[in-house]
């Protein structure tokens, strides 16, 4: 390598004799590109301008040669990069090149154009490590940029980068040639690339370049919207403070209630000549979510997003009049109370449609009762209610006052559970000294059962209203509105957490009971902790799945009960359902309903006969129930406590409804691990990482933030099966891809989960497959490096640890690869002194402890993302036996 130190340019001193615009270059470079010649017309030939050309300022050449020695030098240079990559030394030598020259900028951007990689330049090609290096010089030398840098090689750094897609590379350009402090010089260029339609890297460096106060929405952030490029978008809007209004009501504008999205965008669309458009997300709901999103990050009111509020309020009527007339799953008064509160008395736009759709819901008793409740004008009204209007009838409203005398027969007339205490039981704690009485109580309680009521609302946050807690002989109902008015104390409130909630010794009882922790801990003042795995917490839907698959198990009562929900628990137990019709009710309204009262008492207390019911069986089976229990408390709780009740409901609807059937062309054969691939969605990032920990090709989607439709698009492009935990979710995926393409998974515990997959797809796993992918990144590539190559990328040898020193002078058996009889990656190499992957990932061994480099012989190294791994515990009781029962299920399967 000493000749890559020697033969540099004979003039790198003498930059003042030097001129590098195209007009004093050799002929060979003089291309006027503006003359378009007639044979060049009829041919339809498109010339690809050199780099150079109208590179610099006022569209001036840039001359992009390089004379014989600077050429020679250059060449030598690029082939020990391709054979090295970037090294130590490659990065000396050209340090050291541009400290030997007047003016280094100049040869970076020459050596950058020549560089047969200029166009994609990623962080692990040539043209970058020419601008890297240049970077790391400039910082080292503290070079006099004032002198050397001027706005025309700042133009010229600009327009090679603009178009490259690489926003590493232009980052590194950015800081390099200081272009924030010419920024402007810019505006025109981006100017251009939105004339060309380049609106991703028109925002994109707008963004970088921190021009934030210089373009309108109207540039680019509108076609990045439909475009569906949201990073650009948001990025830029999170520094664009004056353009976050125009835009979050330009958006609102998409949600008008006569016209859809996609005819609002349609305008948009013709005027930008969009091409690339992501029609399936121009949707009211897609749109909604966005705003609802910008409006909480920016903390902006909604009263700029008029449409949007208004697509709540028609939405959250809708939403009560489905629950009314088609489930049938309120009573009257609940019923009234949750149209007061949605519509209020100044609405009359939802009023009307409250009149309109009671009628067309065949209630004209209910629409004629609405129309004289808000005194709706006839003349907007349906013609049959001003017939009926007068008649004897149709009365005002009476019911809001009254109470159903008879609360033992549901709506739909079927007997349901009361509640088997005395009314003198239950206590309404709303007075501060009544509440600590209640803390007192129960605190020396040995078990309790506890349950919350809020105020349901419809695409938006509430606060918990009513916190039940009961004993055996009385029921606690936590006033926390009322509580809240008396100005009672922090103090007082932290009691709740501190002596209940907290308290290990006291058990207890909930159903499906997440959410109600979620709502808890929100409320701050509660210190309640956010522990749902905590053993003091038995999940009783959680229990109920235990106990059912015990072979002898009987419930008092038998029934085919259509969902896991607490109603159809209480029937199997006590032979009659709860009657949910006041569950969604106006829980923040007060005084409460009797109803109301009564409903939450129950909800609460009814845990407590579920349990000793469940009990009472597990003892006749002679199991001991209370072993039972303290194991259920000490198991993983993920599985039990950790579902909202939503998703238990999904969950177990999952499990009880057929699975899409899959066609021929997905299970009919056996599968080798090479012929099949997955995509998870964010839900079930633990499936996806144990399906790679058995080698088998898994890409991960991980946060909420992920797009849904990021699973379809693996499955289009890289044909790959969606897995995913949600069944409305895999309806939507099987519209875009093809069929057997999603599946919905029934187990969600790992090694269930994984059993489930490989029998319903035939994957043939075998010991050979276990580890051979990378647990971070999915690659199945790696490097195999020694115990002694791993202690010298961790540590230069004059700082060896002494425990580690005895390993260097026994190179010959440090140095020995021990390669497992049962391994086999896709594709391995030696570890060669690289100081990066083949990807050009840096090697780095900080996070391998000393003892793991004593211990262990042989390491892999991902070569895409670098992790290291080596054969330790998991490995073997992984292999020992973990996945024995999963291995050569079908042995006919075509050989990896």
């Amino acid at each position: 390598m000493a000749n890559l130190s020697s033969g540099y340019p004979a003039e790198y001193f003498n930059s003042d004799d030097d001129e590098y615009y195209v007009n004093d270059s050799p002929e060979k470079l003089k291309i006027d590109l503006r003359k378009n010649t007639d044979e060049q017309s009829v041919a339809k030939i498109k010339l690809i301008k050199p780099l150079g050309i109208e590179a610099g300022l006022e569209k001036r050449d840039f001359d992009i040669s390089l004379d014989n020695n600077s050429q020679q030098w250059f060449d030598q240079i690029y082939q020990y990069w391709k054979q090295y990559k970037k090294s130590p030394v490659l990065s000396s030598v050209i340090q050291k090149f541009y400290q030997n020259v007047s003016d280094p900028f100049i040869y970076a951007l020459k050596f950058f154009a020549n560089a047969s990689d200029h166009s994609n330049p990623k962080s692990n090609s040539f043209a970058y490590t020419i601008l890297d290096e240049l970077a790391k010089f400039k910082k080292m030398c503290n070079l006099d940029t004032a002198l050397l840098l001027d706005d025309n090689k700042k133009m010229v750094a600009f327009n090679f980068l603009k178009k490259s897609g690489q926003i590493t590379a232009f980052r590194l350009v950015v800081d390099i040639f200081e272009l924030i402090k010419s920024k402007h010089l810019f505006i025109p260029e981006i100017r251009d690339l939105v004339a060309t339609k380049h609106f991703k890297e028109a925002g994109q460096i707008a963004f970088d370049l921190e021009l934030y106060n210089d373009f309108s929405i109207d540039e680019f952030l509108i076609p990045l919207i439909l475009q569906d490029k949201l990073g650009i978008f948001e990025d830029y809007l999170d520094k664009a403070v004056n353009l976050r209004v125009p835009m979050i009501q330009l958006l609102d504008s998409f949600l008008q209630r006569d016209s859809s999205v996609r005819q609002v965008c349609d305008y948009y669309i013709r005027k930008y000549e969009l091409q690339d458009v992501k029609y399936e997300k121009l949707n009211k709901k897609t749109v909604a979510k966005l705003l609802n999103r910008l409006l909480k990050k920016y903390q902006l009111p909604d009263s700029i997003t008029p449409n949007m509020k208004k697509q709540k309020e028609f939405g959250s009527l809708f939403f009560i009049l489905r629950k009314n007339f088609i489930e049938k799953s309120l009573n009257q008064a609940s019923f009234e109370e949750m149209v007061k509160d949605t519509i209020g008395s100044e609405n009359k736009e939802l009023q009307q449609e409250l009149v309109c759709s009671c009628v067309n819901y065949g209630s004209l008793e209910d629409a004629i009762k609405w129309t004289k409740y808000y005194n709706v004008d006839l003349s907007e009204v349906p013609k049959v209610i001003r017939d009926n209007i007068n008649n004897d009838k149709f009365t005002n409203f009476e019911s809001t006052n009254k109470e159903n005398d008879n609360n033992s027969v549901s709506l739909d007339g079927e007997c349901v559970h009361t509640l088997p205490l005395n009314k003198c039981c239950v206590i309404l704690v709303n007075e501060i000294e009544l509440y600590r009485e209640m803390i007192n109580d129960l605190q020396t309680s040995k078990i309790i059962s506890f349950d919350t009521e809020w105020k349901p609302t419809i695409l938006a946050c509430s606060d918990v209203s009513l916190i039940q807690l009961a004993k055996r002989d009385r029921i606690y109902l936590v006033d926390v509105i009322t509580l809240m008015q008396h100005n009672m104390s922090s103090r007082d409130w932290s009691l709740l957490g501190r002596c209940i909630f907290n308290n290990e010794e006291i058990l207890k009882l909930g159903f499906a009971h997440s959410t109600d922790i979620s709502m808890l801990v929100k409320f701050q003042a509660f210190g309640i902790q956010h522990n749902q795995s905590s053993h003091s917490y038995l999940d009783l839907q959680g229990l109920w799945q235990k106990v059912i698959n015990f072979p002898d198990f009987r419930f008092p009562f038998h029934d085919d009960v259509s969902s896991q929900s607490l109603s159809n628990l209480v029937k199997l137990c006590l032979g009659k359902k709860l009657d949910k019709s006041n569950q969604f009710s106006n829980w923040q309204q007060r005084p409460l309903r009797a109803e109301q009262i009564t409903y939450a008492a129950l909800d609460a207390f009814c845990l407590f006969e579920i349990y000793d019911i469940i009990g009472n069986a597990i003892a006749k089976m002679g199991i001991n129930y209370d072993e039972l229990i303290n194991n259920i408390l000490m198991e993983n709780k993920r599985d039990i406590a950790s579902l909202t009740k939503k998703e238990s409901r999904q969950r177990t609807q999952n499990n009880q409804q057929q699975q899409h059937p899959l066609p021929d062309i997905i299970y009919r054969q056996p599968k080798s691990i090479r012929e099949i691939s997955f995509v998870t969605d964010y839900m079930i990032g633990g499936v996806g990482k144990i399906l790679r920990q058995v080698g088998i090709d898994t890409r991960i989607l991980k946060g909420d933030y992920v797009d849904h439709d990021e699973c379809i698009k693996y499955s289009q492009n890289e044909n790959r099966i969606i897995l995913s935990a949600s069944k409305p979710l895999c309806s939507r995926y099987q519209k875009y891809t093809k069929p057997g393409f999603s599946y919905v998974l029934n187990n969600l515990n790992d090694i269930a989960a994984l059993e489930e997959i490989i029998k319903t797809f035939k994957i043939n796993i075998k010991h050979e497959h276990i580890f051979s992918r990378c647990m971070v990144c999915n690659c199945d590539e790696f490097l195999i490096a020694s115990k002694f190559d791993l202690i010298r990328i961790k540590y230069n040898r004059q700082s060896i640890p002494n425990d580690l020193m005895p390993f260097l002078t026994d190179i010959e058996e440090s140095s020995k690869i021990i390669f497992p009889e049962h391994k086999a990656f896709f594709a391995w190499r030696r570890y060669n002194m690289e100081q990066a992957t083949k990807y050009g990932t840096k090697i780095n061994a900080d996070s391998v402890a000393d003892g793991t480099l004593r211990v262990f012989q042989t390491f892999y190294i991902c070569e895409s993302c670098s992790k290291i791994y080596y054969d330790g515990g998991h490995y073997q009781n992984t292999c020992g036996g973990k996945f024995d029962h999963l291995l050569n299920l079908y042995p006919d399967a075509n050989k990896a």
